[in-house]
């Protein structure tokens, strides 16, 4: 019989952090590799869905099971319910640079024996550089072809541009209020239903997305070039790999003057917003969740039939 892998999830609201946590869970559950079992803490709110995979076992509680799947913070519920990990087969998924900050909470895990994945490069040369990492790294790069199925039938509209504020609405608000005129505005602040975020992205002529300071990945961008929607966003380190300047999007310096400039720019030159809109959507093929899937059974497969040695 296949061992059990603990999956643990503290969720509050929808992320892109939460969306691919359960990517890697349907992964494992169709694999035939780990009976996966879910725990998702007190306090979490109604996932609607999103962790449903056929095969995955609800437990009410964390519990000793023969592997364990953690990211973020995941390893302190553990650790609050007195469960064990060490000697046993962990996988981490680490989705942000911030890891590797001594002043992040998350920080002090990296010494914990387990196999990290992290979504970009830049991540995984984060973790390496402090030299605390118990274990393999392997950069598995986010997987998209979700949105083949989820996008939507709608046609960009000219003169239209969605900004993408969420995590950070101040600058935001300055960016919209410095193209509405000339652009038509649709300012995206709050939290959306992942369907209606897409509808309303897909309906852009370009978009303005803007990230933290500092990202594991920046989903928002791939997504907009999957849509084939052209892109005005910034450096936030974990989007280097794919966001390049003049080739699949615009590259602005984090300020109100810097974003709305580029903006304009792209919403007055055509042939420019033809070859971002290429560029960007040649770069996201290579990002498609069947690669992520293959990559990452090869490593549940390791991890598991493997005696595990911590470092």
């Amino acid at each position: 019989m296949p061992q059990s892998m603990l999956f643990v999830r503290d969720f509050r609201h929808m992320t892109g952090g939460h969306l691919k946590f359960s990517h890697y869970l349907d992964y494992a559950a169709a694999s035939g590799l780990v009976r996966p079992w879910l725990y998702l803490s007190e306090g979490s709110a109604d996932p609607q869905g999103l962790f449903a995979a056929a095969g995955v076992r609800r437990v009410r509680r964390p519990v000793d099971a023969d592997s364990y799947f953690v990211a973020g913070l995941d390893w302190g519920v553990l650790d609050w319910a007195g469960v064990e990990t060490r000697g046993k087969p962990v996988i981490n998924l680490v989705q942000h640079v911030r890891h590797a900050n001594p002043d992040d909470p998350r920080y002090p895990y990296l010494s914990r024996p387990a196999l990290r994945i992290c979504p970009s490069q830049e991540v995984a040369d984060a973790l390496r550089v402090t030299g605390r990492v118990n274990g393999e790294i392997v950069v598995i790069p986010y997987g998209i072809d979700v949105l083949d199925a989820e996008r939507p039938a709608i046609r960009p509209q000219p003169g239209r541009v969605f900004i993408g504020g969420l995590k950070n609405p101040a600058v935001a608000e300055l960016v919209a209020r410095h193209l509405q005129p000339p652009l038509r505005v649709d300012l995206c602040n709050e939290q959306t239903p992942r369907g209606a975020y897409l509808e309303r992205l897909a309906g852009a002529a370009l978009c303005v997305l803007l990230p933290t300071p500092t990202e594991g990945y920046f989903l928002p961008a791939i997504e907009a070039m999957v849509l084939g929607v052209p892109v005005v966003t910034v450096d936030c380190v974990g989007n280097r790999s794919f966001c390049r300047h003049e080739q699949s999007c615009l590259i602005a310096d984090y300020d109100v003057d810097s974003l709305v400039a580029a903006a304009l720019r792209l919403a007055d030159d055509a042939a420019l917003s033809e070859r971002l809109r290429r560029g960007g959507h040649d770069m996201a093929q290579g990002q498609g969740r069947s690669q992520e899937r293959q990559s990452f059974l090869s490593c549940l497969a390791r991890v598991v039939e493997t005696p595990f040695a911590p470092l």
